[in-house]
């Protein structure tokens, strides 16, 4: 039986059609490896080790998308790439405990003041993060 974050990134990737048939996935990390490795099951889907032709699977996770809009709008920093963010529905706390339970790496940004404004936010009221995240996904 998987675990919760586990459980929530499959949910993710089928909800939003993240990853389909025959597609060939880069994790960016030794975390989202782990985890593509124990959700796929399709023998069409492959892991590979280089980013040429592949999918980019990135580490990145809801505490990220957020930091990244209000970013854009705070300071006008737009540093979009061509990622796949299987982690958007997790919280960096979440993934941090995942990650050190199964006793891996995980690649993550250096924490910032709009990390500790978001983090100081969810101690407050409980759910802003997820609530920035909804937003978000609608403004898109």
């Amino acid at each position: 039986m998987g675990s919760i974050v586990e459980k929530k990134v499959r949910k993710n990737i089928r909800i939003n059609k993240l990853i389909e048939k025959g597609d060939k996935l880069y994790p960016e990390g030794e975390t989202a490896e782990y985890i593509l490795k124990s959700i796929i099951k399709d023998p069409s889907i492959k892991i590979v080790d280089t980013k040429v032709g592949a999918k980019v699977i990135s580490e990145n996770c809801m505490d990220d998308k957020i930091h990244d809009a209000l970013s854009l709008f705070f300071d006008g920093n737009n540093k979009k790439k061509d990622l796949n963010y299987i982690f958007d529905v997790i919280q960096r706390i979440d993934l941090e405990k995942y990650a050190k339970h199964k006793g891996l790496k995980l690649n993550l940004r250096a924490k910032d003041d709009i990390d500790d404004f978001l983090d100081e936010l969810e101690k407050r009221h409980t759910g802003s993060k997820f609530s920035f995240a909804k937003t978000i996904e609608k403004l898109k």
